[in-house]
């Protein structure tokens, strides 16, 4: 069997077992798929570049990187005398944009949910509003 057809059909059964996907999106996926490396290098470079920084910049502070299990976001977890809320609204005033804990229910006070994808600088930055305030 073509590759194509191999790589359409697998991506038939995810679509059906799991996924809502359209059809123009599982047709293009056929041909974008041999094609990954191209954009996943450049993706998970800046992941691993953020995830080895943070580290670094958060030493010194009261807010701890929490260990990173997939995907590209990481939660710090924060001084419990943060409102959380507040940071979250102070932050997007600095056009740094985070997602506060409690959206994901997490069982803990004062974390912040970041981007992995976020350029480096932008985080570093980011980061350097919310840990010298």
């Amino acid at each position: 069997m073509p590759q194509a057809q191999s790589i359409h059909n697998n991506l038939e059964l995810v679509a059906d077992t799991y996924l809502s996907v359209s059809g123009p999106i599982q047709q293009a996926a056929a041909c974008w798929l041999p094609q990954r490396g191209r954009f996943q290098s450049p993706i998970r470079e800046r992941c691993l570049a953020n995830l080895q920084n943070i580290p670094n910049q958060v030493k010194q502070s009261q807010w701890s990187l929490l260990p990173v299990e997939a995907g590209w976001t990481a939660i710090l977890k924060g001084p419990s005398t943060e409102d959380e809320e507040a940071l979250v609204l102070r932050l997007l005033e600095h056009s740094f944009s985070v997602h506060p804990g409690f959206y994901y229910d997490l069982p803990f006070k004062n974390a912040l949910v970041i981007s992995l994808l976020t350029p480096p600088q932008q985080l570093a930055a980011g980061i350097e509003t919310f840990i010298s305030s």
